[in-house]
């Protein structure tokens, strides 16, 4: 699907919501897309451009392959809930922000990121990384990261996070998850606290037992 807009595609509030299994985006104001939430599917991503002023944001659920180098004036931000592998590198005007970390029942392993290619950001920015459950980072060179190395970072990476456990517990993940179409199959059965063993009071079994 193609998708060119001189204005803005979706909103950070209202993502459009796109099902495909290739995706072309290029804005001027900003692109702001949730890619296969309904139906979880890999996709490839072969333009994803924004040039004059706003935000990428992209939600690409079942994972993603990012073919050429994504570009925007403003932050990057991408949650894959899935594999994701950005082959050509980011060049964003402010922030960068990646994830593999799954947040709904579309979610599947193994949560890897292979990052290729060169990553800039504004002056002074940030570039986070989150890898998922069981995820592996895997770099140029043939670098694999399982756990949170020294500082300082590969490719300037100012913070990298291996996810264990409860992904809720990452407010970065749960702002993004919030503002798409998946966050229905979040239901109190994925955060309720687990029931509550009955006590047991030996004294009136043993008293039965007599």
């Amino acid at each position: 699907m193609a998708l060119t807009a001189g204005g803005a595609i979706g909103s950070v509030a209202a993502p459009l919501i796109v099902s495909a299994p290739a995706l072309d985006a290029t804005a001027a104001y900003g692109v702001a897309i949730d890619l296969n939430a309904f139906g979880p599917i890999p996709a490839v991503v072969n333009t994803l451009t924004n040039t004059t002023t706003g935000d990428i944001v992209l939600n690409a659920h079942g994972g993603t392959t990012i073919a050429s180098r994504v570009s925007s004036s403003g932050n990057v931000t991408i949650h894959s809930f899935s594999p994701l592998d950005v082959q050509l590198g980011i060049t964003a005007g402010g922030d960068i922000f990646l994830s593999t970390a799954g947040l709904s029942l579309s979610s599947t392993l193994p949560n890897g990121m292979t990052l290729s290619g060169t990553f800039t950001y504004a002056n002074g920015g940030k570039f986070d990384v989150t890898i998922g459950d069981l995820g592996t980072l895997h770099l140029p060179g043939g670098l694999d990261l399982t756990a949170t190395p020294p500082s300082p970072y590969p490719l300037n990476i100012t913070q990298l996070t291996f996810s264990r456990g409860d992904p809720l517990a990452n407010s970065v993940l749960v702002a993004a998850y919030n503002t798409t179409v998946a966050k229905q199959a979040l239901g109190p059965s994925i955060v309720e606290e687990p029931p509550k063993k009955e006590r047991r009071d030996d004294k009136k079994a043993a008293a039965v037992c007599k």
